[in-house]
């Protein structure tokens, strides 16, 4: 290969990039060139995606300064602009584009979920964004190669929940090689009959020729004849691949009353309604189950996971509508089940998704088990909402009714996905009708029935304004193969201590001991009653923290959430056990560091497998006014 060398440079002003694990992604540009070789060596296609994005050098090294970018290939030869090619070598590099995107779309289908690296490669290339404009395209030395990538218009999308944005736009707008059509070879002439040797008479052939055509006479009349044969009905191929393609988006109809989705011993049904759209269809609503497993059913492009997983669960179509290929009606419905006796017990998290398109949107997703409905939520959608998940609620399946252990807002990010954090708006509005009876209870409501084989319960939000420090999560143990795997993510709301940042809080000698301000709740268990000290604290002084464990256990994730929002917030984590943590900064690296980032939000891992008794941890943040500490601990339990 030739030295890098800058093929294009593009101006920053109007864009935002794309955020992955806190950084702009581009900061990862070594681990992207490491997954798009692992996809080359899965599709035996050497060379053909290494260099597909061009590697962005910023001045000064601070994207956030940069008024420019500079893009390097160190392919060799010319650098050609797309615009500039001939027609048929554009239609091959869009045929060449198209079908890298095919291959990362197949690589995040496969690994989006997994623990380890390949689950985080997934999540990273589903934030890759590409311009929607061709003029980002250059070919060199016969190669694609992608500028100006990772990078978003600014107000358009979150830069931390983007997906795939971009991609169907830039392959949409890439010509198409034309389909070849073999030309109908031109009819043979008839073979003229051999001339008679020389000096040979030709009246004893033209006897025999006579002969032959009266022969052949009374053979046409008076042979026997069957019925004439039926000419071939040709049917249009086209036709019958829209009729089938109109099959797979049609509305289903509903039948006695009952909603098609209801099957199963539990399913999932999302159906919509949809106003002010640019096309009859309305835009794509995605509907998205997590099942106890961590199995993610999806309907979007983020892997399009309509199943079945290990224990069937599936999701029987995609409704694109307007934005479909061809175009539906749009509304669904998409339902999620699995069969009867066969989905797995434990937590449901359901959400819905504005994947694409413009309009309003009024949706009901209701939740059944067989065919009695337990849940119904409704709620509207925006264009404001495109590209990320709004988690609607859960159930939990099982064989008896257990209490609240955490609000539903957490759940998803075991898959990847991101939750609003607290305190942020939006415009997500719903509302829930269940159809048994209400308990209520200090986090929010929980209303359940039992059936003769499951028991299903509803939880709902917790309260807007929470007053308590509650720290809970349940450590399950995996009966099929032994190990740990968490089935709840963890919710910690604690009070803040204003101090110095090298003092310890009043009444602890050391970091660690039993002293300890936040109130640890084991699942089950009521949260602390109200009127506690934490009660008379104004809601800006009310933190909110979320440990989430994937699905191997082998991280810890923490979300921690600044309120109000500082830019120039530091976060210091640390743990009495001399746990190690890894640096939001360091990606895919497995080098033990202190955690010190810098900005509102920080997103954490922590080491090691599910503590098997409590801990505590330190939460410090310093801004110009001053520096915050938190204690609270982490309490786990095993079950079944």
């Amino acid at each position: 290969m030739s030295p890098l060398r800058v093929i294009a440079t593009t101006p920053t002003k109007g864009l935002k990039p794309a955020i992955f694990l806190n950084q702009p992604v581009h900061q990862h540009y070594i681990n992207l060139q490491a997954v798009l070789g692992k996809i080359e060596e899965q599709t035996g296609a050497p060379g053909s995606l290494r260099h597909l994005f061009a590697k962005p050098v910023i001045e000064g090294l601070d994207l956030s300064q940069a008024q420019q970018l500079g893009w390097m290939t160190d392919l060799p030869g010319e650098a050609v602009p797309f615009s500039t090619l001939p027609t048929a070598k554009q239609q091959e590099v869009g045929t060449q584009i198209r079908k890298a995107y095919a291959h990362l779309q197949e690589f995040v289908a496969t690994c989006h979920g997994r623990p380890g690296k390949e689950g985080q490669y997934a999540e990273f290339l589903r934030l890759i964004a590409v311009p929607s404009d061709p003029a980002c395209l250059f070919v060199v030395d016969g190669k694609p190669v992608i500028t100006n990538w990772g990078f978003l218009p600014e107000g358009a999308h979150d830069p931390a929940t983007t997906i795939f944005v971009g991609w169907d736009d830039l392959t949409s707008r890439l010509p198409r090689a034309p389909t070849s059509v073999a030309p109908t070879p031109p009819p043979r002439a008839a073979p003229r009959p051999p001339a008679p040797p020389p000096g040979e008479s030709g009246s004893w052939g033209k006897w025999l020729l006579l002969a032959l055509l009266v022969a052949g006479l009374l053979a046409w009349l008076f042979w026997p004849r069957g019925p004439r044969p039926t000419p071939p009905v040709v049917t249009d191929q086209t036709e019958d691949n829209d009729a089938d393609n109109d099959e797979n988006d049609q509305t289903a109809t509903m039948t006695a009353g009952i909603d098609p989705g209801a099957r199963g011993n539990i399913s999932f049904t999302l159906v919509w309604t949809h106003t002010n759209s640019s096309r009859p269809g309305g835009p794509d609503i995605d509907l998205q189950v997590l099942d106890p497993n961590g199995q993610l059913l999806s309907t979007s492009n983020i892997g399009a996971r309509l199943g079945p997983t290990p224990e069937g669960g599936r999701i029987d179509r995609d409704d694109r509508g307007g934005w479909g290929r061809p175009p539906s009606p749009g509304g669904g419905p998409e339902r999620a089940y699995w069969p009867d006796g066969q989905a797995p017990l434990g937590t449901y998290t359901y959400g819905v998704s504005y994947y694409r398109g413009d309009g309003d949107v009024d949706y009901t997703l209701r939740v059944y088990d067989r065919d009695r409905l337990v849940v119904e939520k409704r709620g509207t959608l925006t264009p404001a909402d495109e590209g990320s998940l709004l988690e609607v609620g859960q159930v939990v399946l099982g064989d008896t009714v257990t209490a609240v252990t955490a609000p539903p807002s957490t759940a998803l990010a075991t898959a990847g996905t991101t939750a609003p954090p607290g305190g942020q708006a939006s415009s997500q509005q719903s509302t829930t009708t269940s159809t048994s009876g209400d308990t209520p209870g200090g986090g929010g409501t929980t209303s359940s029935w039992s059936s003769a084989r499951s028991s299903v319960r509803v939880i709902d939000e917790p309260p807007s304004q929470p007053t308590f420090s509650r720290v809970s999560s349940s450590t399950w143990v995996d009966t099929r193969s032994g190990r740990p795997v968490i089935r709840l993510a963890s919710e910690a709301y604690a009070a803040e201590e204003q101090e110095s940042a090298a003092t310890p809080p009043s009444g602890r000698s050391e970091f660690g001991s039993a002293a300890n301000t936040a109130t640890t709740t084991i699942p089950g268990t009521a949260a602390p009653p109200l009127g506690t000290a934490t009660d008379e604290l104004p809601p800006d002084r009310v933190k909110r923290f979320s440990l989430i464990m994937d699905s191997e256990g082998s991280f810890l994730d923490q979300f921690l959430q600044s309120e109000p929002i500082h830019p120039e917030t530091t976060w210091d984590l640390q743990d009495p056990q001399g746990q190690t943590f890894v640096s939001d900064k360091a990606f895919f690296k497995d080098a033990a560091e202190k955690v010190r980032a810098t900005g509102p939000t920080a997103v954490l891992r922590l080491i090691g497998p599910p503590p098997e008794r409590p801990y505590e941890v330190k939460v410090a943040y310093t801004n110009p006014a001053g520096t915050r500490v938190f204690y609270f601990s982490v309490t786990t339990r095993k079950g079944e």
